[in-house]
């Protein structure tokens, strides 16, 4: 059955209204559509008294302000999309090898698409689009180079004297720090969790399931390659690399949590109001 109305302000974009409400006043939610319903048939109504229409008047302040800065953060992962198409063009330059270079930059070709075509209808927060932009470019260095081959790596194998070139260490490290956030995002817009012990959990449990999931293609991808392979899979000799790979893969989606959540929070806010702010509000009296 369609929801007709609920108790409180529940959605993100009346969280500016609740200052004007008292801690001693009833507060409803209802669809636009039914709340248009009802100020075209209910004349004498509560919403011709003062308090309804001063709301009516922040509501379109605040849209205008919020309409004022909608074109920055539309250009933004626009920007995003046409940088990321660039440096994917240069990466495909004279790589290591084409085979290599095409599985290491596989899910930027999965998942760039989708971002594009749900972005009008979910659009993700400046963050997270930010967050993906740099794990694309990990990717996309792996794959031109060959983790085992990145100068980075190389840099630091020199100068703090490992025994291996360690950039796959980082990008296992994105590998759960990102796609932590990703996961917290979806799960707070699209389920009923709330920020707390059980949201940081079954964040933390997807991105353990999601690089597991890596490792059954990095196995898959040995078994039917072999030798021709092991530029994809880098281990480098090391018979732990599947449980490190892991490991910094749990240290990224803990990291991703403790550091940005408050952060993410904020940012999911601003777009949930953002995107509510497209619909109409009430006329300024």
């Amino acid at each position: 059955m369609p929801c007709r109305s609920a108790c409180g302000m529940i959605s993100a974009t009346l969280e500016y209204l609740r200052p004007q409400a008292g801690r001693e006043t009833l507060t409803f939610t209802m669809p636009y559509r039914r709340f248009l319903e009802m100020e075209a048939t209910v004349a004498g109504s509560f919403l011709e008294e003062e308090p309804w229409l001063a709301a009516g008047r922040l509501t379109v302040r605040h849209r205008r302000s919020e309409t004022m800065s909608q074109p920055r953060n539309r250009r933004e992962p626009r920007f995003l999309v046409l940088a990321t198409v660039t440096c994917l063009a240069v990466s495909a330059i004279r790589p290591h090898d084409y085979p290599t270079w095409l599985m290491e930059i596989a899910p930027i070709l999965i998942i760039a698409p989708l971002l594009v075509a749900s972005y009008r209808r979910l659009p993700l927060t400046t963050l997270l689009y930010r967050l993906l932009f740099v794990h694309a470019l990990i990717l996309m260095v792996g794959g031109h180079y060959t983790y085992a081959e990145v100068p980075l790596g190389n840099w630091l194998k020199e100068l703090f004297g490992f025994a291996r070139n360690h950039y796959d260490r980082i990008g296992h490290f994105a590998q759960g720090f990102v796609p932590a956030i990703l996961t917290r995002e979806i799960l707070l817009r699209r389920s009923p969790l709330l920020p707390g012990k059980w949201l940081f959990l079954l964040t933390t449990s997807v991105c353990l399931a999601f690089s597991a999931c890596y490792e059954f293609i990095e196995w898959w991808s040995a078994l039917l390659g072999g030798s021709a392979a092991d530029a994809f899979l880098g281990t480098q000799g090391d018979v732990w690399d599947t449980q490190w790979d892991m490991f910094f893969c749990l240290i990224g989606a803990l990291t991703a949590q403790l550091l940005l959540a408050r952060i993410h929070d904020r940012a999911l806010r601003e777009t949930d109001a953002a995107v509510a702010g497209k619909w109409p509000v009430a006329p300024e009296g």
